[in-house]
């Protein structure tokens, strides 16, 4: 690992005298990074707002300073949720970091002050800082984006202790951020609620943040980061920052990882200013502006900044706010409404030393107790301990309601003095060691030190890349375990211990479970119940059309596949507009590692409708509809790949049916020729574990020619998706196929069920459902008539189809009744010749349901999964089990939250028909997979819940 660039003798001369002078380091900030003059042009990158140009440094380093990710607040934006930057044309100079957000200076005599680089102060100062070594990369690099502490009152991401050429050089894009601080950014205020579209106010900095994180996404790839694996990381204020932004559903999708350094918001009581309302914290700004001569917000937005920054009252975030927090941040992790990813943090021991904030006031009650542990109310264990429980309940709630890991840590070294004799590890100790910017702080550092800040640089590192901290020779740090935990101990070396001082933890955890609003309780999601989402995508991009799989051989292995698709222009020129993933869990679906499918078909760039599923021997199936664009006709094809060791290395990709294979289509009377021309959709693909047989679907998805049907086509392989033979039709001249179709294969059947066409039969009148089977592979089909149908909307007839995994000629339909009210789920015992149907029971809050989907258990229990909607059109996925339909009953909630469809959107078919739920089942879990709408974007969410929990609902 590389170490940090080391100023010569001169430079820290100069810092020392700027240092000295009281300057803000501009002659430091333009020495150190500009390396040998005219070594090398300086670099020029494009972002979205216009051209800038950093400074070239030694190494390769670039770096960009002071480039603007939001509009200046001023004037009239004061007190606003920032806006992007004005766009400039020509070559903006990113060579000087910009003035740091106004404060109030520090304390007279206070020592060891970070110093500030920033060109003085001013509110034009929402910009971010940029290493990067990437012109030297082979691909795109991990980006960790820094978040500065302060109390929320002060600091900066110019500050030197925070310089990122030693991330760099490491292979990691670093990224300092400023955001608006103290009463410019938390002010809380009638007036401000009133104006606001969003009904609240304050919370401005956090506002800030987020838009960084946004500007971050949509720009660093140009700087040679990887959007896709942004860590965000910061200490005190900063951390709290992040436990917040992590709560928040206005920051999903905008970061991958978070590393948390001593504090965290994980209970409002612990805040600064304790638990305050929105009104309360509108009385407390009232006051303020009452003291500042403001009667108005008008006379507040013309008062000089330094006006403001003088004053001594105190802001912090408001949670909840109602918008950035809809709720507070303890309750959002308790409930699993939290942004799952992996998560990284711990504290110091000596924190209470020079963090003395009163965060414990024991009521007479519990004064004893305290007293047990610590004689005096005033000692440092008591803000050491408390600064402990906020990050160890962080790592734990994180463990238990989400599915990434987390990992806690303690910092123990002893840090030298500037007078030499080394102290305690105080709060905030840790930072010179995590940047390795020894050079920065003029102390007399040791080899020991340097060895220890090698050793932390290498587990953030190594956590900002894949998500884990473990690396090539690192002690291993285990992930936390709620019921053992265990903290990576850094001291003399690094080394994992059993978490200290447990009897405190349980202590202070009591003290403020006590403090927590009455009822929060009662509100907590059930703790068996899972969510993941799989795709955690922007707004730009809709996730959708899932599918899931489990391994019979390894009831571990759960195989999702997923599409991500344009809804507008976002992606860039030549990329195509829909992409398919394959995301695969090996500890039974707490975690998921997800790739992108690459087909190596350049000719059909587009992927849709992707299926996944297993053989009996657990080999891997995944397919999907390809389709090119430019072709003339088009090439549309229905494809399948095959992997022995668990999607590790894949067969070559096989058309099992395309439009340019003729050839192989058998003759029939009830489909239009030109279906065979047009573009596919529709792809499934199934497995006869009996068998071996693998069955292929696909088809046209909307009537060709102006004909009164579509047409499904599907073939079979007997040789593992090598190789496949005629493509037949679903309908004959009596059912012709018309719209949505599902298949199954078990006991060496086939069976289809789909929504057949306009003509009618003796009796029955259709459209109407057909069940399908066949017994020799397909070569011919059995048809029965299911029931009548009137209402074609892909939200209500999706025939979900399920064989019962020992019974043969056994199988479960669900649809949706005509009214949109009810579930039906219907079964038959004779090869679908009779089908007996049973209203599956819904929560009293829906009143409209769509999409369902089902599966048995292999002791052939079924389950029902589905989407129900509420009086305020937004949705819940329920799923119910019972040893039949008639004993469907007490359905559970599986989503962890409310979803609602963005206005103008639910019309579009590329969302009505991205709202596919699927399900299956093994002997202790139901698992599912759905299309989950959040903050205006769409996310392919994974869920599970153990068959006990569901059983346990029906009596």
């Amino acid at each position: 690992m590389s170490t940090p660039f080391r100023p010569t003798g001169v430079r820290r001369v100069l810092r020392r005298v700027n240092h000295l002078l009281g300057m803000s380091g501009v002659i430091l900030a333009a020495i150190c990074a500009a390396g040998p003059i005219g070594a090398q042009a300086a670099p020029q990158v494009q972002t979205g707002y216009g051209l800038v140009e950093g400074e070239a440094g030694p190494d390769g380093l670039e770096v960009f300073r002071g480039v603007a990710y939001a509009a200046a607040p001023v004037g009239p934006l004061r007190w606003r949720a920032p806006l992007p930057p004005v766009r400039w044309s020509g070559v903006r100079a990113a060579h000087d970091f910009s003035p740091d957000c106004p404060q109030p200076p520090p304390p007279p005599g206070e020592s060891g002050a970070q110093t500030s680089r920033g060109r003085g102060q001013s509110e034009d100062c929402l910009t971010l800082n940029i290493w990067t070594t990437a012109r030297h990369a082979s691909g795109p690099l991990p980006v960790m984006v820094w978040i500065h502490g302060g109390g929320f009152q002060s600091g900066s991401g110019a500050i030197s202790d925070y310089d990122g050429a030693g991330f760099a050089r490491a292979g990691v894009v670093l990224v300092t951020i400023n955001y608006r601080l103290g009463p410019l950014g938390f002010l809380v205020h009638p007036d401000l609620t009133a104006e606001a579209s969003y009904h609240s106010s304050g919370n401005y900095g956090l506002l800030d943040q987020i838009a960084a994180l946004k500007w971050i996404q949509q720009n660093i790839a140009a700087f040679g980061g990887d959007a896709r694996r942004v860590t965000i990381f910061g200490e005190s204020a900063g951390s709290t920052a992040i436990s917040i932004l992590q709560a928040s559903p206005l920051a999903r999708g905008l970061f991958a990882r978070v590393i948390g350094e001593s504090t965290s918001q994980l209970d409002a009581a612990a805040g600064l200013l304790g638990r305050q309302s929105l009104e309360q914290a509108e009385q407390h700004g009232k006051t303020y502006a009452a003291s500042l001569g403001a009667a108005t917000l008008e006379q507040l937005r013309e008062l000089p900044v330094e006006a403001l920054v003088r004053s001594s009252t105190f802001f912090w975030p408001l949670d909840p706010d109602g918008y950035v927090l809809p709720e507070e941040v303890y309750s959002a992790f308790e409930h699993g409404h939290q942004n799952d990813v992996p998560t990284l943090v711990g504290s110091n021991s000596a924190e209470g030393v020079n963090l003395r904030v009163p965060w414990i006031n024991p009521d007479p009650s519990e004064k004893a107790a305290f007293r047990r542990l610590y004689p005096r109310p005033d000692e440092p264990a008591v803000f050491t301990d408390v600064v402990a429980w906020q990050m160890q309940s962080w790592a734990s709630l994180q463990a238990r309601t989400g599915h990434s890991p987390s990992y806690l840590y303690l910092f123990d070294h002893p840090t030298p003095a500037r007078g030499g004799a080394p102290t305690a590890a105080l709060h905030g100790a840790e930072i010179v060691y995590v940047f390795r910017n020894f050079d920065f702080v003029p102390r007399p550092w040791t080899p020991a030190d340097r060895l220890i800040g090698e050793r932390m640089a290498a587990y953030w590192i190594n956590f900002a890349r894949d998500g884990d901290p473990n690396g090539a020779g690192l002690a291993r740090w285990p992930a936390l375990d709620t019921h053992a935990p265990e903290v990576m101990k850094f001291d003399s070396d690094a080394h994992a211990v059993a978490a200290p001082r447990q009897d405190a933890f349980r202590l202070i955890d009591t003290y403020f479970a006590r403090r927590r609003p009455p009822g929060a309780a009662d509100a907590v999601a059930d703790p068996g119940i899972l969510n993941i989402n799989l795709s955690a995508n922007g707004p730009a991009l809709a996730a959708s059309v899932p599918d899931i799989a489990l391994n019979p051989r390894d009831p571990h292995q759960i195989a999702v596949v997923w599409r991500f698709v344009a809804l507008d222009d976002a992606l860039a020129a030549g990329e195509s507009g829909s992409l398919c993933h394959l995301s695969v869990s090996t500890d039974g679906g707490s975690s998921f590692a997800d790739s992108q499918v690459d087909w190596g078909l350049p000719d059909t760039p587009h992927c849709n409708a992707p299926f996944v599923d297993f053989g009996g021997a657990g080999d891997l199936y995944i397919g999907a509809t390809l389709v090119g664009l430019n072709g003339k006709p088009p090439i549309g094809r229905a494809v399948v790949r095959r992997s022995l060791d668990d999607g590790r290395t894949w067969s070559r990709t096989v058309d099992a049916i395309g439009t340019d294979t003729q050839e192989r289509f058998e003759p029939n009377a009830a489909i239009a020729q030109d279906a065979r021309y047009t573009p596919w959709d529709g792809a499934r693909g199934v497995v006869d574990r009996e068998t071996g047989t693998v069955f292929v679907s696909g088809g046209y998805p909307a009537p060709p020619g102006g004909k009164e049907h579509s047409q499904r086509f599907y073939t079979a392989s007997s040789d593992g998706g090598g190789s496949f033979g005629p493509i037949r039709a679903y309908g004959n001249v009596e059912w012709p196929q018309r719209w949505d179709s599902h298949l199954v294969a078990a006991h060496g059947r086939l069976a289809f069920a789909y929504i057949a066409g306009a003509v009618p039969q003796p009796s029955a009148a259709c459209p109407c459902v057909v069940f399908a089977s066949s017994a020799d592979r397909g070569t011919t089909l059995q048809r029965h008539f299911v029931t009548a149908v009137t209402q074609l909307d892909t939200l209500v007839h999706y025939p979900a189809l399920a064989a019962h995994p020992y019974l043969k000629d056994t199988y479960a339909l669900a649809l949706v009744s005509e009214d949109a009210r009810q579930v039906l789920a219907l079964t038959s015992s004779d090869d679908g010749a009779s089908w007996k149907t049973s209203i599956v029971r819904q929560p009293q809050d829906v009143v409209r349901v769509s999409r369902p989907a089902l599966a048995f258990t292999p002791e052939g229990a079924l389950v029902v999964l589905w989407r129900g909607y509420h009086v305020d059109q937004s949705y819940d996925v329920y799923v119910a089990v019972g040893a039949g339909p008639e004993h469907l009953v007490a359905p559970v909630r599986l989503s962890l939250a409310s979803s609602r469809v963005p206005a103008g959107l639910a019309s579009q078919y590329a969302v009505r028909g991205d709202f596919i739920n699927v399900v299956a089942a093994d002997s202790h879990f139901v698992h599912a997979a759905w299309t989950d709408w959040r903050n205006g974007s769409a996310s392919v969410y994974y869920g599970r819940v153990p068959l006990a929990r569901l059983m346990m609902s029906m009596h």
